[in-house]
């Protein structure tokens, strides 16, 4: 597969691909030809933005697929610090690394052959573009004595460096093998008996005598092994000016104009020291890239206005990624610097901006044509100034639309509506949901919204199991969020989990839950009175999934959950007596429900308040998931609609000698038509908003002194209902004690 097949097309995204990285690049997205185009002492570091699944990888896939082969150009993805490198793929898939040495290493080998060369009559040796960064990356890629296997990928790592600055023609398995054969000290040597040169025996007099602990062992075995690797490297290009720059920029005046690579030396001492020295060094190679890609692009090249290196780094959220950014930054904040780089960096950032990133400047997609419409977007002189944060949006109803057009027979109008409820224009849910919608449809079904979470993906698995698997990809915590996503607050989590025998390392199970949900940036500041998930999409989708997996033998389980966590929310101790009555609806059992709400409207009778907590929790109860039929069918809209009361042979307390009590009927019929326009992914039927109205109708007749409000949303809530939008209780009552103004359960 290459890199054009791995690009999907994408929606809503055209700000960005078509505007921005064109006058970043000076070369056009959709074509090949070049666009107007100045550089730009000082461009901004482009940081994409979005959640799982928001297509952050799908974006610098499609950049690569258009800019791969026309500039200088390197694609990394970023991964977590104990996984292991990959090099970039054949199908254009990009190489990874662990930490910040790896990503330099591949940067070398991705930008390498495209850089342009201000002497390109001289021979290769001289007129390779890192003349300063490689010979500090081989300086710090050394092993531990006696690690084979970490020598081996180490050398390999150098040789594709070597072959990629075109400084050999080997193969790169070949040219490991000889760089290691030449430069290994056996592991009995430990670097103690061996010369270890002027730097060393510098090193030794600053010290008083020679330390034999094993932190100075392994210090002789670096220096030792670094010198060697300069001295092999010399045999491929002169090493003698990376000496000197990396002399100058750790003071080292002198030692910078002696043969010996006692920078180099310190340079790998001092990385591998970690700390504030770590520290030094990671800045002084980053400060190398920037130096030799500078210097590659003379004047004549600058003249001929020769395009600027193009780095895309996926995932940089991780350790690596984070490291490099902020070392880029920081350098192009220093007040000294000369602005003489105009390398293009575009990363990917899981969550929103870096919380550590407070001057970054902050550009909506359909803002992005004028980001760069100022001579210096760069707000002062701190790091985060050289950051521009560009938050992917959620597709649009318009643009799932055009994801359904691909069918090839006319679909159920509402069904773009439907998925565009259900994702919040989540671009990868939106995306699964509609090849489920066309897998069905090519199978021969009539696919209604009703059905939507009960589809197929085009693999037969269950839609809803596929999206999860891809938003939350560990199956132990997929399977944790799916068994106690019904629980409405972390004390009844951890009562179901302890019900459920669920078992693990973690001591709590709600805790780890939330703890992965908020590293996975799902959620930030979770409550202790609210949902374990809070976050809309994924708690439709857990939902789903439980009622799914929990409806075998006739709904047992889901029914036993329910149950349970009835009684858990019935003790004192626990409270949320709103969350009873919404796990008695999720059970089945909505008369219990109306028959609690028709006491309480018998209650308010003669008092002023209470209207505001009657509507809060007949909206609440609304929400609650609708329980597995064994049958298939849904009798809630012939409730709703006053068809059948209740369930056959068994009418229900309300239906006694033939005559109901009205106030229970409409309420009974009221809960059952909000339950079905709560959903989601329902179309909101014309004949239950009008029940809706009719029955608040009625009701505010039967209320003395709850008319005002019961008459309001009888005109409010069917309109909420058509524009899926949250029911609202009336301004009166919304500041009276125990009621909210607007409540958005889960839908």
């Amino acid at each position: 597969m290459c890199m054009a097949d791995r690009a999907r097309l994408l929606y809503g995204r055209d700000p960005l691909l078509r505007s921005l990285m064109p006058q970043l690049t000076g070369l056009a997205y959709g074509e090949r030809a070049r666009v107007r185009w100045e550089p730009r002492p000082d461009p901004p570091v482009v940081l994409i933005t979005g959640q799982h699944g928001m297509g952050r990888t799908a974006v610098l896939d499609a950049l690569a697929s258009r800019y791969a082969g026309r500039l200088p150009f390197a694609y990394i993805r970023a991964v977590p610090p104990d996984q292991r490198p990959t090099a970039a793929g054949r199908d254009g898939a990009p190489s990874t690394a662990a930490n910040l040495v790896q990503l330099l290493q591949e940067l070398v080998c991705g930008l390498a052959p495209g850089l342009p060369s201000r002497y390109p009559l001289r021979r290769p040796s001289a007129r390779h573009p890192f003349r300063v960064l490689l010979p500090g990356l081989v300086a710090v890629s050394t092993w531990e004595a006696g690690a084979v296997a970490e020598r081996d990928e180490t050398c390999l790592r150098i040789a594709r460096m070597l072959i990629a600055c075109g400084l050999s023609s080997e193969e790169p398995g070949d040219l490991a093998r000889a760089l290691a054969e030449a430069v290994d000290l056996p592991p009995e040597q430990g670097g103690d008996e061996v010369d270890l040169g002027a730097e060393a025996g510098r090193h030794e007099r600053e010290n008083g005598s020679k330390q034999k602990d094993s932190g100075n062992r392994e210090d002789a075995h670096r220096r030792q092994l670094t010198q060697r690797l300069a001295e092999k490297l010399e045999e491929f290009c002169p090493v003698s000016p990376a000496q000197i720059w990396y002399g100058k920029q750790h003071g080292e005046v002198a030692a910078a104009s002696a043969d010996s690579p006692a920078p180099l030396v310190r340079l790998g001492l001092r990385l591998h020291q970690g700390g504030d020295p770590g520290h030094a060094s990671a800045r002084t190679l980053v400060a190398a890239l920037l130096h030799d890609i500078a210097a590659a692009y003379g004047p004549l090249q600058r003249a001929n206005r020769e395009r600027w290196p193009l780095i895309l780094l996926d995932d940089a959220h991780h350790p690596s990624g984070k490291r490099f950014i902020d070392l880029l930054l920081g350098e192009r904040a220093k007040p000294d610097r000369q602005p003489d780089d105009h390398l293009i960096v575009a990363a990917t950032h899981l969550g929103g901006v870096p919380d550590d990133a407070p001057d970054a400047v902050r550009c909506e997609l359909p803002l992005l044509a004028e980001a760069l419409s100022e001579t210096a977007p760069r707000r002062g002189r701190s790091p985060s100034a050289g950051l521009l944060v560009v938050p992917l949006t959620p597709l649009g109803p318009g643009e799932i639309l055009s994801l359904l057009d691909r069918a090839d027979t006319t679909l159920h109008h509402y069904l773009a509506s439907a998925v565009y409820a259900v994702t919040d224009g989540h671009p990868a849910a939106s995306e699964m949901f509609c090849d489920a919608v066309l897998a069905a449809v090519r199978g021969g079904q009539d696919v209604v919204p009703e059905s939507l979470l009960r589809l197929r993906g085009p693999d037969g698995r269950p839609v809803t199991t596929a999206i999860l698997e891809r938003l939350v990809p560990e199956p132990r915590q997929r399977h944790r969020l799916v068994q106690l996503c019904l629980a409405r607050d972390r004390t009844a989590a951890e009562a179901l989990a302890g019900h459920l025998g669920l078992r693990g390392p973690e001591q709590l199970q709600a805790n780890a839950a939330e703890d992965y949900l908020e590293t996975h940036q799902w959620q930030r500041y979770p409550t202790s009175d609210g949902p374990l998930v809070a976050h809309p999409l994924l708690q439709r989708l857990l939902m789903a999934e439980a009622r799914r997996i929990m409806s075998d033998k006739g709904g047992e389980l889901w029914q036993d959950v329910h149950d349970f966590l009835v009684q858990h929310h019935r003790d004192p101790g626990n409270g949320g007596v709103e969350h009873a009555q919404w796990h008695s609806m999720a059970a089945g059992r909505t008369q219990t429900v109306a028959g609690v709400l028709e006491e309480l409207f018998e209650l308010g009778k003669g008092q002023r308040g209470g209207a505001g907590e009657w509507l809060t929790l007949l909206a609440y109860c609304a929400t609650a998931p609708v329980p597995p039929c064994d049958d298939g069918e849904d009798a809630r809209t012939g409730t709703a609609l006053r068809e059948q009361a209740g369930p056959p042979g068994n009418p229900g307390p309300y239906d006694e000698a033939g005559s109901r009590d009205e106030a229970l009927l409409s309420i009974n019929s009221l809960l059952h038509a909000l339950w079905c326009l709560s959903e989601a992914h329902t179309e909101p039927d014309r004949d239950l908003r009008a029940a809706v109205r009719e029955e608040f109708g009625c009701l505010s007749r039967l209320h003395p002194t709850w008319r005002t409000e019961l008459r309001h949303v009888a005109r409010t809530w069917p309109a909420a209902a058509e524009k899926k939008r949250p029911f609202t209780v009336p301004p009166a009552t919304a500041d009276k004690p125990g009621t909210s103004q607007s409540f958005r359960g889960p839908a």
